[in-house]
């Protein structure tokens, strides 16, 4: 049997399909977490504002600066200002209870930063808050309180130091620091990114349905005789392909695995089911009977979805005479066999009947398929879906083999089991699975475009 489609795998491609099946999901989730991210950011986080006073040390030499010594006590001054010596009395100044001085200190050096460069003797010292004007007056009063330690005569251990510092520029009411709005914003649309694809990627890791070929022959290990690619124009409507290699192909190679299932003892009278609707039934069975004609085999195409007749449609004949009249009447095979402008003999349902079954379980049904299978190269028979009726059943019983039609990432896999195991539990001969609604990715359109392109 040929392998109709490439080996599977997770490619670049498919991520890119997956993520553009679930489009609206990834938007929804990345403009809902865009949009908590924006509250948090302008509502829940209290801004920032940050005051920054200079100091400058100057150690004395005589009438002139020692700028060696000053650049070298100038990181004791930095590493001062955040002693509680120096806290202790930025809070006696702003008159701080005794029993909340020690909280307001250890809360106080978490908020300032102090900054000295090797290469300067000045000393930054920075105090962030949410209030600006309080700000600006902690940030003063640390660089006061500063001077006043180092200037006062009872610190024996600051004596070096005395008379050097000096305060060079006053903080200033509070700059606005904190959040970053734009950082904060753009990490909320990546974080909504990241979790709207993880969502869809588990999503889809999960699905309760067949996504491509490895997925069923995981499960099943039946032929996949046939691949037919998504195709929303022809799939949505009902017609037949345009006669020419390229349409035609995957239908010549429904039919080349057919053929070559069974060399020996070929199989002649074949049904098409499926489990639900929609998974493009009739159309493959319209279409492989069409180009078995153009291959010049005679072919019969005989509808037996009674309950909702279409083969009609597709070759645009009546409805009138067909397979009930037969049942019900006197006719002769040849009076329901309509002739068709494809070269393809059908028989249609007929008139309308109360119970189906009836019809596709008489024994006049089972003789009228022997005596025309002495004609005809093939005869092809459409069924409802499985778990529609029992219909497909008992044909099933009537056919030599059975084509089950598996629409990807349409029919739930437990649906799929459930009708596979009716039709298995029926004794049926399931020749093949053919695979209807897989996913094209964009190379493989590039391929088989370049490859016809070079054929015509």
């Amino acid at each position: 049997m040929e392998n109709n489609e490439k080996s599977e795998g997770i490619s670049l491609g498919d991520l890119f399909r997956i993520l553009w099946k679930n489009i609206i999901l990834l938007i929804i989730i990345t403009m809902t977490i865009i949009a908590l991210g924006t509250v948090y950011t302008y509502a829940a986080v209290k801004p920032k504002y940050k005051s920054t006073a200079s100091v400058i040390v100057s150690i004395m030499q005589g009438s002139t600066i020692d700028y060696v010594n000053s650049l070298r006590v100038a990181g004791s001054v930095a590493q001062l200002v955040k002693e509680d010596i120096v806290l202790n009395e930025v809070a006696d100044s702003l008159n701080v209870e005794s029993e909340e001085k020690e909280d307001f200190v250890r809360k106080l050096k978490s908020n300032i930063d102090v900054t000295s460069s090797s290469s300067s003797y000045i000393v930054s010292i920075s105090v962030t808050l949410t209030d600006k004007d309080k700000t600006k007056v902690l940030t003063n009063e640390i660089a006061q309180s500063l001077i006043k330690v180092i200037n006062d005569p009872n610190n024996d251990s600051l004596t070096f130091l005395r008379n050097s510092v000096s305060l060079t520029t006053p903080a200033k009411e509070g700059t606005y620091v904190s959040p970053n709005k734009i950082l904060y914003i753009a990490i909320s649309l990546f974080a909504g990114l990241i979790v709207s694809v993880s969502v869809i990627f588990v999503k889809e890791l999960f699905s309760n349905k067949f996504k491509n070929k490895a997925d069923v022959e995981a499960i099943y290990k039946e032929n996949i005789i046939g691949i037919f690619y998504d195709n929303k124009k022809l799939d949505n409507t009902v017609s037949l392909i345009t006669p020419n290699i390229r349409e035609c192909e995957p239908y010549n190679r429904l039919a080349m695995n057919i053929k070559y299932l069974n060399v020996d003892n070929p199989y002649k009278v074949l049904m098409i089911t499926s489990t639900e609707p929609n998974e493009i039934k009739s159309t493959t069975i319209c279409n492989l009977a069409y180009t078995l004609a153009l291959n010049n085999k005679k072919v019969l195409l005989i509808d037996l979805d009674i309950r909702k007749p279409s083969v009609h449609k597709y070759f645009n004949i009546s409805t009138e005479v067909g397979l009930i009249d037969y049942i019900d009447g006197n006719l002769d095979a040849k009076s329901i066999i309509k002739h068709t402008d494809e070269s393809v003999d059908i028989i249609t349902a007929g008139k309308k009947v109360l119970n189906p079954l009836v019809i596709v379980e008489s024994q006049k049904l089972q003789s009228l398929i022997d005596e025309l299978r002495k004609e005809y190269d093939y005869i092809l028979i459409d069924t409802p879906p499985v778990l529609a009726c029992a219909d497909a059943i008992a044909i099933s019983k009537k056919s030599d083999g059975v084509i089950f039609n598996i629409a990807l990432n349409t029919t739930k896999k437990v649906l799929v089991k459930e009708a596979y195991n009716n039709l298995k539990n029926a004794k049926a001969n399931i020749i093949g699975i053919n695979l209807t609604k897989a996913p094209l990715g964009r190379g493989e359109i590039q391929y088989y475009n370049s490859y016809y392109e070079e054929e015509e």
